[in-house]
């Protein structure tokens, strides 16, 4: 186990020190500072798209920069990411090692949570399947909410599942407290009360998988009464921790614009119907060829199966197809999360930005497949099961450190992803180092470059021209995954080249693809 989490963080602080900043980092690095600093919490100008946990985390570590006279301020990460300031690699890692940590707790929960429940054979396979999942190693190295929204998702869910199995006041009060750090670690934990009322009804109810906690004798009205009662306290508890999250306050404010024009309401609830009108407006999605403003219902599923390593694929049919009852009651406190959690990002939202939208529930895959298999029963499955382990290591460790482009066999590997899928599955402007790294094999050349990212190309010595149009041009070009599929412009997240814009460079042979998510084309003068 210890060697396994060991592997898992030297991965990923090599992978957070050779990636760029990406896209929506920007926005946490660079506030992070200000929130600390400040106390201004306000919708409208400082946690427009999200709720303050993960800010507060990005900006743990970096009041130990000197930021040589630069003012602590929401655009205090594009300051620095110019040059200006400290190191943009000290920068940056300071900003994610907090996630690091956290990604790390996540990996020992999913232990703990398996080993408790069926043995440390079984946890050790779950550990291993979260820690070689290309999917976590994507996320769990950036200052972003996936991951912190995934560790605590997972560690409320243990809490529940401890708190029922044996119920004492602090594991009821460890429930409310981790169900409210996953509240303020971004909205997409709202699903997650929504299971833990399921289940606790499902509790009450004295149904089979929870017999065990109906109380002996009480009605069915009056256990469903406790349960209401004991439901209110996680939510009381949730709310204080949110509060406690917003510097002791709601920050509340007018809202400005959409269904609640003018009324007075918490940062948190404009948080929410912000995400809602943006998902009711869409933006472009793109899937092997085709795009659409509202996206397609399958698509991230779809990316899960071109994404996922197909010795995890391999493993999770065998779990499926495996008679065998989940120990420890545990089967309704993986399924039904799951199950509400997959129906809400199947069909309620419609932007589907990357398969990092599936990691609150993924730990309960790889915790699914390892109650299913362990322990290991015939010669054949168990040499199934080695044979798939090691496809997935192979993997894992072959694409270091380029996890967000990985693609399986069944596509052609990580070169075709883009034709498939684009956005965060590929690129989110994170591979600027491994292009100069590139470019500086080759003697520097001069290069146009369509970058998607927020770092600056000269503050890694490329010299580069601007390709911000549509004609086309001689020489090296370097052009990022998703200006290439007209997703975006470099310098402009919500505007999109025309169709066609880039045509002419798909005439051409790819000559290098810097960890994949950058294509580089030789355009020779005639």
């Amino acid at each position: 186990m210890a060697l396994a989490l060991a592997f898992f963080a030297g991965r990923l602080v090599h992978t957070a020190f050779e990636k760029s900043v990406t896209t929506d980092e920007t926005a946490y690095i660079g506030t992070a500072l200000y929130l600390w600093e400040s106390g201004q919490y306000d919708f409208a100008t400082t946690l427009r798209f999200h709720p303050p946990l993960a800010f507060h985390l990005a900006g743990l570590l970096l009041p130990t920069l000197d930021l040589a006279g630069l003012e602590p301020g929401p655009q205090l990460g594009r300051e620095i990411l110019t040059g200006a300031g400290p190191s943009v690699v000290r920068f940056r890692m300071l900003s994610r090692l907090p996630f690091i940590l956290l990604a790390c707790w996540g990996a020992l929960l999913v232990y703990l949570w398996v080993r408790e429940a069926a043995g440390p054979g079984a946890g050790l396979l779950a550990l291993f399947l979260f820690t070689f999942s290309p999917t976590v190693l994507a996320s769990a190295h950036l200052a972003h909410t996936d991951i912190a929204v995934s560790v605590f998702y997972l560690q409320t869910l243990y809490a529940f599942w401890r708190w029922h199995s044996r119920p004492t006041r602090l594991r009821y009060a460890l429930c409310g407290l981790s169900l409210g750090i996953a509240l303020a670690a971004k909205l997409s934990a709202i699903p997650l009360a929504a299971a833990l009322a399921l289940l606790h009804v499902w509790s009450a109810s004295g149904l089979p998988s929870f017999s065990s906690s109906a109380e002996g004798g009480a009605g069915l009205g009056s256990r469903l009464g406790r349960a209401a009662l004991q439901y209110g306290g996680w939510i009381a508890i949730s709310v204080v921790v949110i509060w406690l999250s917003y510097g002791g306050s709601f920050a509340a404010a007018v809202s400005e614009g959409g269904p609640t024009e003018g009324m007075l309401l918490p940062a948190y609830v404009q948080n929410f119907f912000f995400d809602v009108e943006a998902n009711n407006l869409g933006r472009p999605l793109y899937l092997m060829g085709s795009y659409s403003n509202h996206g397609w219902w399958y698509l991230i599923w779809f990316a899960f199966l071109i994404k996922t390593p197909i010795g995890l694929l391999g493993l999770l049919a065998l779990a499926i197809a495996t008679k065998r009852r989940l120990p420890g009651g545990i089967a309704p406190f993986l399924l039904l999360p799951f199950a509400v959690y997959g129906f809400i990002v199947t069909f309620v939202l419609e932007i589907h930005l990357g398969l990092r939208y599936l990691m609150p529930i993924l730990p309960l895959v790889h915790i699914f497949i390892a109650l299913r298999l362990v322990p290991f029963e015939g010669r054949a499955r168990r040499a199934f099961v080695a044979f798939a382990c090691g496809w997935i290591a192979v993997a894992s460790i072959w694409i270091h450190p380029h996890y967000m482009a990985y693609f399986n066999e069944s596509i052609g590997g990580p070169k075709n992803g883009h034709q498939y899928v684009a956005d965060s599955n590929v690129d989110w402007g994170q591979d600027l180092p491994v292009l100069a790294s590139y470019l500086q094999e080759r003697g520097n050349p001069d290069v146009w470059l369509a970058f998607f990212g927020p770092e600056h190309p000269e503050v890694y010595g490329i010299r580069s021209r601007p390709l911000r149009g549509c004609e086309p041009v001689t020489g090296l070009v370097a052009i990022s995954v998703n200006v290439l599929r007209r997703l975006y412009w470099p310098d402009d997240a919500f505007g999109r080249p025309p169709e066609g814009c880039f045509d002419w460079l798909l005439e051409h042979d790819v000559v290098a693809r810097p960890g994949y998510s950058i294509l580089v084309y030789e355009i020779p003068d005639s």
